[in-house]
């Protein structure tokens, strides 16, 4: 017992000295730590304010929630598989993102993760059509604003081009589908153009967004980025 007390005294003496260190260590992990949280709060407080003196609280308050939510789909999104995600970072006046990490993330996986954002914030836009509906004045008012501007968003991200969560989920397209989508938002802005045409106002139904990510997809049809084997579901989800 004394012998194996010794053998533990003398390591103790001898590991005293990296004691700071293991201590430094320690307290710079709760630093970065502290440190992501701090980026997340102060992001998300810029971006509030900024809208805040813009358009006022209320919608301020809205948008942001609903920019959360869109980017909490990608957090929620990775994290199911097991990956390592930061909190969502905020951009006053440009946005946000999710950092997180994708070595041995397969195309499909991939794009699953790329369109977690515009489902959940689709689930954003209908809780606020919700609200819209279920209220009236200048409450219904401020939902339906909010619900169109958060479909827009959503919709503008399915742009397949730069880093946009189109761009990512059409790796795992083939090009068949990828002309497929390309012909639906083609349809989809035609029915909005008709809709125009016959409402006798000006520029209020037609929604160029779908004309955009329909070029988009159109031009990704003759770009070398195909896959091996082209992901039905991810065709489906998008």
């Amino acid at each position: 017992c004394s012998s194996d007390l010794d053998r533990k005294a003398k390591w103790t003496r001898r590991l005293a000295p990296f004691a700071p260190i293991a201590l430094f260590l320690l307290k710079s992990k709760s630093a970065i730590f502290l440190l992501f949280k701090l980026k997340f709060l102060l992001g998300i407080v810029g971006f509030f304010g900024l809208y805040w003196a813009l358009f006022g609280w209320k919608f301020a308050l809205g948008f942001t929630a609903i920019i959360f939510v869109h980017e909490m789909g990608h957090f929620v999104a990775v994290k199911r598989r097991g990956l390592k995600a930061d909190l969502p970072i905020f951009f006053p006046g440009l946005g946000a993102y999710v950092r997180w990490y994708s070595m041995g993330v397969t195309v499909d996986q991939l794009a699953a993760i790329a369109l977690a954002g515009p489902m959940f914030g689709l689930g954003a836009v209908l809780a606020c059509l919700a609200i819209a509906w279920g209220t009236h004045g200048m409450v219904s008012q401020l939902f339906l604003v909010l619900a169109n501007v958060g479909a827009w968003i959503n919709l503008f991200n399915l742009i397949p081009v730069l880093g946009l969560d189109g761009a990512q989920a059409t790796y795992a397209l083939g090009r068949m589908q990828r002309g497929l989508i390309a012909l639906t938002c083609f349809l989809f802005f035609g029915l909005t153009v008709n809709s125009e045409m016959n409402s006798g106002y000006s520029g209020t139904h037609i929604q160029w967004v779908f004309l955009f990510v329909g070029l988009g997809m159109l031009w990704r049809c003759f770009t070398n980025d195909e896959p091996e084997k082209p992901h039905t579901a991810t065709m489906i989800y998008f």
